[in-house]
């Protein structure tokens, strides 16, 4: 069972170790795929690996699904912030 062509996916933190290991496997669906990167060095490895770059704000009202591949202390901060 597979994807549905029409989900959008987006991934955010796409350059770093982990988002170039799970981009390697999403370039290979026919899905239409956002590679969300703001580090100068994670932008560059996307570039060079020929995947197109997403700004964060172009990308996120048309996703329908969104993986997380940062590290996990800035999740927390992230939530934390929002409950305050």
């Amino acid at each position: 069972m597979g994807i549905p062509n029409e989900i959008k996916i987006g991934i955010l933190g796409a350059g770093g170790k982990m988002g170039m290991r799970i981009s390697a496997n999403l370039k290979k669906l026919r899905n239409e795929i956002f590679f969300i990167e703001n580090a100068e060095i994670g932008i560059k490895r996307l570039e060079e690996s020929g995947l197109k770059v997403s700004a964060p704000a172009e990308a996120m009202d048309q996703l329908d699904v969104l993986i997380l591949a940062v590290p996990r202390g800035i999740i927390t901060k992230m939530l934390r912030l929002q409950g305050s």
